[in-house]
């Protein structure tokens, strides 16, 4: 849920940058917004054709991949010449669009680059979020400060973890619990993808996990509620 809105904010935030620039154009920031949507649309399908490109042998989409990209890059400036009309008085509309419309708005280099750009800038962001998941994934132990004393705790004893107003507790497989006041949301972003947040007050580890009901969740022995925000996963 949480790499959905910053996605869905950071396309909002270039869809804004982006109208910004055509603003400057003497465009009304009405137009400008929907002109920057066209842009932005473009850059996204950009993005997720990159991202499949990634994800298949090269001598496959080479060609593909570059013939899509030209088509949706003719398609925009296509889109701009088309919502550049609508907002124009009938006697402009014709050949003289052609005039009235900034070239630099349906230069194919400029709009090609604008897009590139928002596509590096998603690209770099997902390859970041990838690899702090990998080095998650990657690191053996944590460190827990417990009563003024650092405590190496290997991750994969972890069965839950509870969290008890300012006090949370590292539930083990050994039977210990470890107190400590690092909140919750903390240790859900410090830990792996095994671990499953199921309740404002409960995080699992997933590989505990021997039953599971629609209002419950058993974890090394113990009954813990999954709340109503929950279960759905």
């Amino acid at each position: 849920m949480i790499k959905r809105i910053k996605k869905v904010l950071f396309w909002a935030i270039a869809a804004l940058l982006v109208a910004m620039i055509v603003y400057s154009l003497d465009y009304s920031f009405l137009k400008a917004l929907i002109l920057s949507g066209v842009i932005v649309a473009g850059a996204f399908l950009l993005s997720v054709l990159a991202r499949c490109a990634t994800s298949k042998a090269k001598e496959r989409i080479t060609k593909n991949t570059i013939f899509i990209a030209a088509a949706v890059v003719v398609s925009v400036i296509a889109c701009l010449f088309f919502v550049d009309s609508i907002f124009e008085p009938r006697e402009v509309l014709g050949p003289r669009i052609l005039e009235r419309t900034p070239r630099i708005l349906v230069n194919p280099v400029f709009v090609l680059f604008v897009m590139s750009l928002l596509v590096i800038v998603d690209r770099v962001l997902d390859n970041s979020k990838r690899e702090d998941d990998q080095n998650k994934e990657q690191r053996k132990t944590v460190k827990v400060l417990s009563r003024r004393k650092a405590i190496e705790v290997p991750i994969d004893s972890i069965t839950y973890i509870e969290s008890l107003d300012n006090i949370v507790f590292l539930h083990l497989a050994d039977g210990r619990k470890i107190e400590n006041k690092t909140p919750i949301s903390k240790w859900q972003a410090i830990l792996d993808s095994r671990f499953i947040r199921i309740h404002r007050a409960f995080l699992v580890n997933g590989d505990y996990v021997t039953s599971k009901t629609k209002e419950t969740i058993i974890v090394s022995g113990e009954e813990l509620p999954i709340s109503r925000k929950n279960r759905e996963g």
